[in-house]
């Protein structure tokens, strides 16, 4: 019996099989792509809106007796973020790094400030004894700088961030992405909260920095 020759139906094999893997290969690419478009868009939006926040933290801060103080730390965050929202990838520069490590050594100290402050004010026998640090005006400002040092740490790893999830599933970069979105809302829901009927009647004293004419964060 003579051999039976395969070989050209094998190469014809070979080609389509090859084609597939490259249009899967393509595929995957383009949803990569488009996946990396959406992540950078929502990475740009919550930076627009925690530079709003800075830039509306800072500006009231002119109501305070040490605007001094308050105004070089929102409105640095402000700039910072807002040069991440123009450009995502600038936090690798050198200069804008160095502007951060800067900031970051301001917050440290001003945390132990108000620290000091808070301790003084809560350990006062004329306080009211509440253990809640937010019914203090000092525990306020604590949170407001840690809200800004959280968030510009977020923008500094980003570039870290964003290569690690490239390595991950679709369902865990898009938890983290609804998480960062989360994150910068939460700052000016808190604020719109205390302006309505709801927080502003309950918390009086939570919310009593968070009016434009008496804002102490």
């Amino acid at each position: 019996m003579e051999p039976i020759e395969l070989k050209e139906p094998l190469n014809e094999s070979r080609q389509c099989s090859e084609e597939d893997v490259q249009q899967v290969f393509v595929k995957k690419s383009e949803k990569q792509k488009s996946a990396e478009s959406g992540g950078k868009i929502i990475w740009r939006g919550a930076n627009a809106m925690m530079s709003l926040f800075f830039v509306m933290a800072s500006g009231v801060q002119f109501n305070d007796p040490d605007p001094f103080l308050w105004v070089p730390l929102y409105g640095t965050a402000g700039i910072l973020t807002a040069t991440i929202t123009i450009r995502p990838n600038l936090s690798e520069n050198k200069i804008w790094r160095c502007a951060y490590w800067i900031h970051a050594i301001y917050c440290v100290g001003m945390f132990v400030y108000v620290l000091i402050a808070l301790v003084a004010v809560a350990t006062n026998p004329q306080a009211d004894g509440s253990l809640n640090p937010l019914t203090y005006e000092e525990g306020r400002e604590m949170a407001g700088i840690m809200i800004t040092a959280i968030w510009l740490f977020i923008c500094k790893q980003s570039p870290t961030i964003s290569s690690s999830t490239e390595q991950k599933s679709t369902k865990k970069r898009s938890m983290l992405v609804a998480s960062v979105l989360l994150l910068s809302l939460f700052p000016l829901m808190l604020w719109a909260l205390c302006y309505s009927d709801v927080m502003s009647s309950s918390y009086i004293s939570l919310c009593s920095d968070f009016y434009f004419d008496e804002f102490s964060f």
